[in-house]
């Protein structure tokens, strides 16, 4: 089974010797990297229509995805028109592509398919090169008024209007060392280009001392510009025909994820007393005919009358997109929504953002 493997390695102790100095390494060709960007040895292209870029600094599992829906359907409440582009991690296709609602995830990428399933009156385009992405949008749709990056913090070639930094309440990017060491995509201090940060999946209480503690580590960022948001799990969805059910603790479950961080969704089915056998695999993994096979054999040693195979929206579309092989060996699946959700305060502060930046968009058109 494919597991998350250098996530799990690059905390062994005998390791460090070896990986510090790939890191010390990785560190400077960023650094210099970013200092040619900054003294416009390499050039960065101002975007003549309004950018906003969601990213991060470490990698992975920071929550880019759902945040991107959630602020690219307010400014579309807001402003009007605007536009999803994402780099489609994990597709098979190349080059640019402008989403149809037939199009599969291995034609955009699992993340992009499913922005592109929940958000149908947003167009969405994948590309690997942003400037090429952003101009072939404004070709094909010049009504558009601002176009969401999903992801591209690090691509300095595009400079953004608006910079959201994300990262994970339990795995700060102050706390993080460079990859491979550890998951840093460049030095912490790269915040400092960020117009916000969001720590993402943060208790849904955070104690104020929790947010002096965070907003102490980066001091000489604006308090204001720091905010806070929580991830909820929903109930579960089941995939059609089979029947839309409550999970029970009578129940046995086999939980298969492909995404970078499990811990939350495995806290919620604890809290909820679910027994599970958890199939973890590697980040936009692909559910090939063998893994296939593997996760029914795991399903048939699940030992209840009440069975099914719980999944992320997130991999659920990659699953559903072979309906046939549940529905023939009689395996229930469903996946867990997720929602973002803000305390009032952090809420109410996202919104004058989006609503300053949505202005400053009206202002250029």
């Amino acid at each position: 089974m494919k597991i998350q493997f250098l996530s799990r390695i690059r905390y062994q102790a005998w390791l460090r010797p070896i990986l510090w100095p790939l890191a010390q390494l990785y560190g400077l060709i960023t650094f210099f990297r970013n200092v040619a960007y900054e003294r416009a040895w390499l050039k960065s292209h101002v975007s003549d229509i309004p950018l906003v870029c969601i990213g991060n600094i470490n990698a992975g599992g920071s929550g880019k995805t759902p945040h991107t829906e959630l602020i690219a359907a307010y400014l579309y409440e807001v402003l009007g028109p605007v536009a999803i582009l994402s780099r489609g991690y994990g597709r098979q296709s190349r080059g640019f592509h402008l989403a149809k609602p037939s199009d599969s995830p291995a034609i955009l990428g699992d993340e992009a398919h499913m922005l592109n399933a929940k958000l149908p009156f947003i167009p969405l385009a994948v590309c690997e090169d942003r400037l090429k992405g952003i101009q072939q949008l404004q070709a094909l749709h010049p009504e558009i008024k601002a176009v969401v990056m999903d992801d591209g913090f690090q691509h300095r070639r595009v400079r953004s209007h608006w910079n959201i930094v994300l990262s994970d309440y339990g795995k700060p990017f102050f706390d993080d060392a460079l990859l491979p060491l550890g998951e840093l995509r460049e030095y912490k201090s790269a915040y400092r280009r960020a117009d916000m940060i969001i720590f993402t999946k943060c208790p849904p209480s955070i104690r104020l001392y929790d947010r002096k503690y965070y907003g102490g580590r980066i001091a000489d960022f604006p308090s204001e510009r720091i905010l806070y948001s929580s991830l909820i799990h929903l109930d579960p969805i089941f995939m059609e025909p089979f029947e839309q059910i409550a999970l029970s603790p009578e129940g046995h479950y086999l939980l298969v994820t492909g995404i970078a961080n499990t811990d939350l969704l495995c806290e919620h089915l604890n809290n909820n007393g679910l027994i599970y056998k958890h199939l973890a695999y590697a980040d936009h993994v692909d559910y090939t005919q063998n893994v296939l096979t593997e996760i029914k054999c795991a399903f048939a040693n699940l030992h209840s009358p009440i069975r099914a195979i719980l999944t992320t929206e997130k991999d659920f579309v990659k699953l559903a997109s072979n309906p046939m092989f549940f529905v023939q060996n009689h395996i229930p699946l469903a996946y867990i929504p997720i929602e973002i959700d803000f305390q009032e305060r952090d809420r109410k502060q996202l919104e004058v953002h989006m609503n300053n930046f949505a202005e400053k968009c009206r202002e250029r058109f």
